[in-house]
């Protein structure tokens, strides 16, 4: 109901104990399961608005959550969240197109965007600072974003929600990047 730090577990312990409750009981439909998105924090569960979102706090959810269900990649709302659980060198193997050395630790991630197409930083979901700015756990610009995520998205599922845009672009121009960001679902139930 959007009103996640009122609503939301006081203790990381308490969601990691809701990411095992749910284990058990998605544990026989897993191989069915495209991914998880979000690791269960924040309004709506889209992981903002929410005290658990330090790079501690998002490591240790999402491999909690990724031990949970095993071989279902968990999706991360933002790319900065995505480069806090991923190194710079596994990144620079997916550059390479070298997906089976990248997952030699066992990273199974995905991307989801609940504001795709929204605004020009898709709701917060990216920053406004340049890459060469900032440093690789900062939230960039959406130009450097696409290029981050056309690498890693080519290797994992990467979708969400589009968000009526006063200003759209054209719809070449949103077929375009959709490809670079390798879009493989788009969640209707939100808006069809």
């Amino acid at each position: 109901d959007g009103k996640g730090l009122e609503k939301e577990p006081l203790s990381r312990a308490q969601i990691k104990r809701h990411m095992q409750a749910v284990k058990m009981v998605l544990k026989p439909y897993q191989k069915a399961l495209y991914l998880s998105q979000g690791i269960f924090v924040g309004s709506w569960g889209e992981m903002h608005t929410s005290r658990f979102l330090s790079k501690d706090a998002v490591t240790d959810l999402f491999f909690t959550l990724q031990a949970a269900f095993e071989e279902v990649p968990v999706a991360l709302r933002r790319p900065d969240y995505i480069r806090m659980i991923l190194s710079e060198e596994n990144y620079r193997k997916l550059q390479k197109n070298d997906k089976k050395k990248a997952e030699e630790n066992g990273i199974l991630l995905a991307f989801y965007n609940d504001a795709l197409f929204s605004s020009e930083d898709d709701l917060g979901t990216y920053g406004m600072e340049k890459k060469s700015k900032t440093n690789w756990e900062s939230r960039w610009q959406r130009e450097d974003e696409i290029d981050f995520l056309s690498v890693i998205c080519r290797h994992c599922p990467a979708g969400g929600e589009t968000v009526e845009n006063k200003q759209p672009k054209s719809p070449a121009d949103l077929i375009k990047e959709m490809q670079k960001m390798h879009l493989s679902y788009l969640n209707a139930q939100y808006d069809p």
